[in-house]
């Protein structure tokens, strides 16, 4: 695959955009930076803004249903000679770490209009981190195979887990009764809907902790928790250990061995 295009566009205030046909051998990724856009993903109309990622397989056609009185605007990349294969990444995926999209873009832009790189690893990376940023923060919530409603409910979660949310927010959200929400996560997930969502803030306290230096307490309540008790107990039961040692085991200390000239 080749990048043959990186470019920054910004949305005119009002709505009337043309979509773009992705042609055959080519793919086309939008990445949110600022403003709103509706889409379609077969649940219904949405907004969506900032970090939100659209990957455009040939015959979809590119985002363009704009919010007039906040104007989206994307960091874009074209490639072509790809596959052609069945689709490998979700049509839409969220990269929520703000500072690392607009790190990242500025990269990709500077590196692709310097014309100083070598142009086959430059497209290589690029289209490598978009993949590695789609598929990692991807969950069942973009699997077609869960009903619409626990996808719905995954993806509140995904957005909303730094927030003290009630499993009758989820249900609101998703359309369905609290009783059959329980339902539809023990069948998929062998779990409740708060043991899931619990699941979703010790994954995202475990990376805190491994390159923050917030206090154990600040990555609590980042991650959502109302008590640091309650954190602790819910990392100890997933994570076998309790945060202080995690920390202490990603440190460098806690990696190397302990040589004898050290001891």
């Amino acid at each position: 695959m080749k990048l043959i295009k990186v470019a920054y566009y910004k949305a005119p205030y009002h709505k009337n955009i043309r979509p773009q046909h992705i042609p055959e051998n080519h793919e086309y990724v939008e990445l949110l930076t600022d403003g709103e856009v509706y889409f379609d993903d077969g649940s219904g109309r949405k907004a969506y803004n900032r970090g939100w990622m659209f990957w455009h397989m040939p015959g979809d056609m590119t985002i363009h249903d704009n919010n007039p009185d906040f104007p989206y605007q994307c960091a874009t990349y074209f490639f072509e000679n790809c596959s052609g294969g069945p689709r490998h990444v979700p049509r839409v995926t969220f990269w929520d770490d703000d500072y690392e999209v607009r790190k990242f873009t500025d990269m990709a832009l500077k590196a692709f209009h310097s014309g100083m790189q070598d142009v086959e690893l430059l497209s290589s990376y690029v289209f490598h981190r978009l993949r590695w940023e789609a598929l990692s923060r991807l969950r069942p919530a973009n699997d077609a195979k869960l009903p619409m409603p626990l996808r719905r409910s995954l993806e509140f979660i995904e957005g909303n887990f730094r927030e003290n949310i009630q499993v009758e927010e989820i249900a609101e959200f998703a359309g369905v009764s609290v009783s059959h929400l329980f339902l539809l996560f023990r069948t998929h997930f062998k779990a409740s809907p708060h043991s899931y969502l619990n699941s979703v803030r010790i994954s995202e306290a475990k990376q805190l902790l491994a390159k923050s230096p917030d206090t154990i307490k600040a990555i609590c309540f980042n991650c959502g928790f109302i008590n640091v008790e309650s954190f602790c107990r819910a990392f100890k039961k997933t994570a076998g250990t309790t945060p202080g040692d995690y920390r202490k085991k990603c440190s460098l200390e806690g990696m190397l061995p302990i040589t004898e000239s050290a001891k």
